[in-house]
Formats: C-alpha cells, structure tokens, sequence
C-alpha cells in the first residue's frame, strides 16, 4: 500500500536533505564570517575616523589658540604704532606752534620797530614844523 516510488523519493529526499542543511549552515556561516569582517573593517573605519576627528579638533584648538596670539600681537602692533603716530603729531604740533609763536614774536617786534620809526619820523616832522614856523616867524618878524 505504499508507493514504491514515493518511499524511494522520502529515502532519496532524507540523504539530500542533511546535504542540503549542511549546505545552507556553511553559506550561512559564511555569511556571518564575511558579515564580522565588514563589521571589523567598518570598527576599524570608525576608530581612523575618530583618530582623524581628534587629530583636526587638536589642530583646530592650536589654530585657534595662534588666532588668539597673533591678535594680540596685531592689537599690541595697533597700539604701538597709534601711540608713535600720536607722539610723531605731537611733536608737528610743538613744531608748528613754536614757529607760531616765534612768528608772532617777531611780528611784535616788527612793529614795535615800526612803531618806534613811525614815531622817530613824527618827532622829525613836529621838530621840522617847528623850526619851520620859527623861521616863518622869524622872517615875518623883520618883515
């Protein structure tokens, strides 16, 4: 009452079915093994990547901390060169006000002199006026 046929088709389906489980365990495995692979050249990846990170936030920490310096030398640079300008202006400004004041020095002796000539000349001619109308007199006298 059993097939021959279907008995010799379980038989033959119980030896290739262990082959077959075998087969599909290994490529399984396999698949894991490759999987741990990749996942250890991603581990990998990702440790040369944080390596990368704290290497540039470290050149990013010394870049930032030489913006900081050359900041301050740029500032103490401003400085230094605002404080000559200020004393290289002071010092035109002295300048100019000495020669101010030496000017108006020798405008006030300009015209004291001037004065003093202006004031020769005006007793020359009250003493030519004066001689003049004594002589005026003098010849209107004998006249």
């Amino acid at each position: 009452m059993t097939n021959p046929q279907a008995l010799m088709d379980a038989e033959d389906c119980m030896q290739i079915l262990p082959a077959e489980i075998e087969y599909y365990v290994e490529s399984k495995q396999e698949s894991i093994a490759l999987m741990e692979t990749v996942i250890a050249q991603l581990k990998d990846r990702i440790s040369l990547q944080e390596q990368e990170i704290e290497g540039l936030a470290k050149e990013r920490a010394n870049l930032v901390d030489e913006k900081a310096h050359i900041d301050k030398e740029m500032k103490a640079f401003i400085h230094s060169q605002s404080r000559e300008a200020h004393r290289k202006y002071e010092a035109e400004i002295n300048h100019i006000e000495a020669e101010y004041a030496a000017t108006v020095s020798s405008n006030k002796l300009l015209s004291s002199r001037n004065m003093t000539k202006v004031a020769d000349k005006a007793s020359r001619i009250q003493q030519t006026t004066e001689r003049a109308r004594l002589v005026a007199q003098a010849v209107g006298c004998e006249a």
